[in-house]
């Protein structure tokens, strides 16, 4: 593999910053953004943060310093290698569309799996308005400032948060300055470049920061390719009492992966069983953010956002037999096999599109009750979705395990759903500190959820909600 790499020793004095406490930094707004392993925020915007040793959960922080150093392929790959009781699976065959496990609760890109996770990126619920899912593919991990990975069933981060909640924090002009710029190649025609950049003007308040991935490889089986484009840019103001931050976020995916072998063809592990198999991920997310210091003890965080996700996906579906896709295994006859008249595979083409947006506000008070040490956080968040579901399945033959769908294009079923989603939380967390030794937290959340759903497999279907 080579890898070549260009960074100016300014980036080195990044660190020097990340222990900074909001106690003691000259700017308390642009504190927030540097971070700290010794206090951190349990709540989805930024907080005046509580001591780790006081929140009751293992809650587990990560920085761009161990990211950077790693240099993972992407964020699924980090949080399996370094986070505790993380696991990841590979089922669709791509390492960019993998299912994230946390203590058993999953965030997953895939449709219909039971989502017990809640990931946030710079506050903004990063779950998909349909079905919850989490497409890894479109967060770039060379943007990220820090992660929290907060463990159990936290009221504060909504619906679905029944395992635990990640929260992924992105890098400023002020926290990483330079510029850096990786190059990378290898196996399986591996082909990348990375880069960031990030700047600050103090005596005007502003900053700027920029990262783009672009990746490409063939993948180490046959049809499981990837082309991977994503870009984030972030400008900022501050002055010594308020942050805010306009962020800007776009990918545009292509992934190819295959199913697991049967026994029969491991002869030959990197064949495909049936191909092709494709997913398509585009993405355009504008979020701005903001903090403001009342007093030194108080502090309103707010955000709002749009963002714009399209899906397609081609599935090859063989129930067959042919030279291609025999119905014995090891010489006796397959129990699952179905045939279709003088057909022996389907293909199914899927489309999504999704608009979400939405907002959040919150009000931290850090001080003092009946003379113990309080921190008592409240917001609000609402977010709304729109999608139009489409799939079709059609009839295909296998040839030498590449199914080709029928030149008539005929229709097996299809689906046509439109979604409305609208999310409505209001929550509240408070710790009390009876004595050095022993703290008490107290959280609750109030949801109102409704969905819409219009259409199905008939035109005139019925509406639920």
């Amino acid at each position: 593999m080579l890898n070549l790499e260009l960074k100016p020793l300014v980036l080195a004095l990044a660190g020097l910053f990340s222990i900074v406490s909001i106690a003691h930094a000259e700017n308390k707004a642009e504190a927030l953004e540097l971070g700290s392993v010794d206090v951190v925020s349990t709540t989805p915007l930024q907080a005046l943060g509580t001591p780790i040793s006081e929140v009751p959960a293992n809650v587990q922080v990560a920085t761009s310093k161990e990211i950077d150093q790693q240099k993972p392929l992407n964020l699924g790959e980090f949080l399996d290698n370094n986070l505790g009781s993380v696991n990841t699976s590979n089922g669709v065959g791509n390492p960019y569309q993998m299912d994230v496990s946390y203590r058993g609760f999953n965030a997953s890109p895939i449709m219909g799996s039971p989502i017990g996770m809640s990931v946030y990126f710079d506050g903004v619920r990063f779950n998909e308005p349909f079905g919850d899912t989490v497409n890894w593919d479109l967060i770039p991990s060379n943007a990220i400032s820090s992660i929290n990975l907060i463990p159990g069933s936290n009221p504060l981060f909504g619906l679905n948060t029944l395992g635990g909640a990640l929260a992924v924090n992105t890098k400023s002009g002020a926290t990483s300055p330079g510029i850096s710029a990786t190059l990378t190649g290898g196996s399986w025609g591996r082909r990348a470049f990375q880069f960031e950049a990030g700047g600050e003007n103090k005596d005007r308040g502003i900053d700027y920061f920029v990262a783009g991935n672009v990746f490409h490889e063939n993948g180490w089986r046959n049809y499981s390719s990837s082309d991977i484009r994503q870009l984030f840019s972030k400008f900022g103001w501050h002055n010594d009492k308020t942050d805010l931050d306009l962020s800007l976020a776009l990918a545009d995916n292509k992934m190819e992966g295959t199913q697991a072998l049967p026994l029969s063809m491991w002869s030959n592990t990197k064949q495909a069983y049936t191909y092709p198999d494709s997913i398509k991920n585009k993405l355009a997310m504008i979020s701005l953010k903001g903090t403001h210091f009342l007093a030194d003890d108080k502090l309103v965080a707010g955000n709002v956002y749009y963002r714009m996700s399209n899906a397609k996906s081609f599935n090859s579906n063989a129930q067959c037999a042919d030279a291609g896709c025999p119905d014995t295994i090891n010489g006796s006859i397959d129990p699952n096999y179905q045939g279709l008249g003088s057909f022996d595979a389907q293909n199914v083409t899927s489309k999504t599109s999704q608009d979400g947006y939405g907002g959040s506000l919150q009000f931290t008070l850090l001080n003092d009750l009946v003379g113990h040490h309080n921190n008592f956080t409240v917001g609000a968040s609402a977010d709304w979705g729109h999608v139009n579901y489409n799939q079709d399945g059609y009839l295909a033959n296998v040839q030498g395990y590449q199914t080709i769908t029928d030149q008539t294009m005929t229709l097996l079923n299809y689906v046509r759903l439109k979604a409305k989603t609208d999310y409505y939380g209001f929550y509240a967390t408070d710790n009390f500190a009876f004595n050095e030794q022993l703290n008490l937290t107290l959280s609750g959340r109030y949801n109102i959820a409704k969905v819409d759903l219009i259409g199905g497999t008939e035109a005139d279907a019925n509406i639920l909600s």
